[in-house]
């Protein structure tokens, strides 16, 4: 689809893919993913069951799980170990969103978007895809919340947090069911109605050079923000 084409179109005709990385942040260096995951949400803003990347990833040496990580996010070495790298991952990602036209979608889409921005070639589909922040669509439509965190966002909008927080799945089923509220205000007051109008207040900037993109990760902190 044609970019002029996919901007005109209603929100309700759009298909979404709602993503998120768990990581850990080595010293020196930016966040490695140990995990991602995403869901689909189909025209009619109907969420496709049946869609659930769910992936573990091994780290690159040099990049280790700690302690801390462990208790954040449950995953282990063990666990990671004879799992794919995460130029594999996301290719395997990639090769799944190559049959129609998405715009992705995840809480601190800048943190995501900074590391499908380093690996390019393995995201050769994705990159070209608008990528949607739930923090600047929340901040936009609800106005006055003290933060825009995940577990505030979802508490706002009577969201159950799992016990399994801070694993890639049950966040991205968390910040989907935020993302679908914050459509349904949108369209209620009439200030998002087609995917020009979500795109002109919620897309990020995200293809930057690596330079860049590398200080983002510093400007916007994930911790803080999901």
């Amino acid at each position: 689809m044609h970019i002029a084409t996919l901007n005109q179109i209603k929100i309700e005709e759009a298909s979404f893919v709602v993503l998120d990385f768990e990581t850990v942040t080595p010293k020196g260096r930016p966040p490695e993913p140990i995990e991602l995951a995403a869901m689909r949400i189909n025209p009619g803003l109907q969420v496709d069951h049946e869609f659930k990347f769910d992936k573990l990833i091994k780290p690159p040496d040099g990049a280790p799980i700690t302690s801390f990580d462990t208790v954040q996010t449950g995953i282990r070495w063990n666990d990671v170990r004879d799992k794919p790298p995460t130029s594999v991952a996301l290719r395997e990602f990639d090769v799944l969103l190559q049959e129609r036209e998405y715009l992705l979608v995840a809480q601190n889409a800048r943190y995501e978007a900074a590391i499908i921005n380093r690996f390019p070639d393995e995201c050769q589909h994705i990159v070209k895809m608008p990528f949607i922040d739930t923090i600047a669509l929340a901040k936009y439509l609800v106005l006055g919340m003290p933060n825009y965190k995940l577990n505030s966002l979802a508490r706002h909008f009577s969201v159950t947090i799992p016990i399994n927080r801070h694993r890639a799945l049950p966040d991205v089923e968390i910040a989907l069911q935020i993302f679908l509220k914050l459509l349904e205000i949108g369209q209620k007051t009439k200030r998002i109605h087609r995917v020009i109008d979500l795109r002109h207040v919620a897309e990020i900037k995200k293809y930057r050079s690596k330079k860049a993109t590398q200080r983002s990760l510093f400007d916007y902190n994930h911790t803080n923000s999901t």
